[in-house]
């Protein structure tokens, strides 16, 4: 399941907007996944939105002109949607996706013109690394939770 880090200059979008940007990244992150989107796997997606004062995001050593984002999505290794060499496509999908969805949250139209403003970094956490409820959660624990339609006690 992903977990979703959002950087950005503080302001730069309004509250309720930046509350539907960070729905909107969580339903794209599950769909390119490759995951169902339910009760279960949205309980298990997470989102950390970090806003920073004026000053503190800068692009070639002084403060950017234009708010910056940085958007790092981590996600379990072995997902089948976006996971191994043969899956490029749909990460590319993903990132051009996410770029999109922030650019449109700050009001860009000419989202080409754009694009440089918005990084995605996509991190796979290791089999065996991702700890949740206590423990160890393994991608066949997270599948099964996804599966039954539980929702996680995290």
């Amino acid at each position: 399941m992903p977990m979703i880090d959002l950087t950005l200059p503080a302001g730069a979008l309004q509250r309720s907007t930046l509350n539907t940007l960070v729905e909107d990244l969580t339903t794209t992150v599950l769909h390119w996944e490759g995951v169902a989107d339910n009760p279960a796997t949205r309980a298990m997606a997470w989102a950390f939105v970090h806003e920073l004062p004026s000053g503190a995001v800068n692009v070639g050593g002084k403060p950017a002109e234009l708010p910056v984002y940085r958007v790092f999505l981590t996600v379990p290794q072995g997902l089948p949607g976006i996971t191994g060499p043969l899956k490029e496509q749909r990460r590319n999908a993903l990132v051009h996706e996410v770029t999109e969805l922030v650019l449109t949250a700050e009001g860009v139209t000419n989202i080409e013109a754009h694009t440089h403003r918005v990084w995605c970094m996509l991190r796979e956490q290791s089999e065996g690394f991702w700890g949740a409820t206590g423990r160890i959660l393994r991608m066949t624990d997270w599948d099964a939770l996804a599966r039954a339609g539980e929702t996680a006690t995290i």
